[in-house]
């Protein structure tokens, strides 16, 4: 019989791994949203209108969740 094959990227490492894995990139998209954020703060009310955005949400800190 053949062995089934595991696809998963994490296949060939350790806990400990996916845990490093997993918090590099939880701090590289908090580090994307602040940019994202900052950028949007950037812009004048009526570029944040034509893009769906308002300056209250932003200052509050909302999330953003595509482009």
């Amino acid at each position: 019989m053949r062995k089934e094959m595991n696809m998963s990227i994490f296949s060939g490492f350790g806990s400990a791994a996916k845990a490093q894995f997993s918090g590099i990139i939880r701090a590289r998209e908090a580090r994307v949203e602040r940019d994202v954020h900052a950028f949007l703060a950037s812009l004048d009310d009526a570029t944040l209108a034509k893009g769906g955005f308002n300056r209250s949400s932003l200052k509050k800190g909302g999330t953003f969740t595509g482009f």
